[in-house]
C-alpha cells in the first residue's frame, strides 16, 4: 500500500459482503483511477466511470480490511476509512438452497409446524 499522508481528504466507500465478493460504491471524478486494497494489496484499479458498482471477487473467507484510495487526474488522493468485511467463500455450489424463512426475533431458520388437526388426524388413525 502506497504511502498516504494522514490527513488526506477521506471519501465515502460503502461495502456490501455477498458470498466471497465485495461490492463497494465509489463516486469519483471523470479521470479519476479508483484502487482497492484488501489486507494493504492492491487487488483491484479501475477507472472512475466503472467504480459505481465496483466488484471485488474471489477473496479469502473470514475478516478482511479494505480501504478504498481515488487518484484524481490532478494528482489529489483521496482515502476511505478502512473497513473490516467478513466474506464466506461457500460460493461454489450450483444447487441453490432450499428457501427457509427465519424468525425476525434471532434470524434462526424456523421449522414450521403442523396445525393441531393435522397432528390430531394423524394421530387418530394410527391409534385404531
Amino acid at each position: 500500500m502506497p504511502l498516504i499522508v494522514g490527513s488526506a481528504p477521506r471519501i465515502l466507500a460503502p461495502a456490501k459482503a455477498a458470498g466471497n465478493a465485495v461490492t463497494f460504491k465509489v463516486d469519483a471524478k471523470a479521470g479519476a483511477t479508483v484502487n482497492i486494497y484488501r489486507n494493504g494489496i492492491l487487488v483491484s484499479s479501475v477507472p472512475a466511470a466503472a467504480a459505481a458498482a465496483l466488484k471485488v471477487t474471489d477473496n479469502p473467507a473470514g475478516e478482511n480490511s479494505y480501504q478504498v484510495v481515488v487518484v484524481e487526474q490532478s494528482g489529489k488522493i483521496l482515502v476511505s476509512e478502512k473497513s473490516t468485511v467478513v466474506t464466506n467463500a461457500q460460493t461454489g455450489s450450483t444447487s441453490a438452497p432450499s428457501p427457509q424463512k427465519k424468525s425476525p426475533a434471532t434470524g434462526k431458520a424456523v421449522v414450521p409446524k403442523k396445525n393441531a388437526s393435522q397432528a390430531k388426524a394423524s394421530t387418530s388413525k394410527n391409534s385404531k
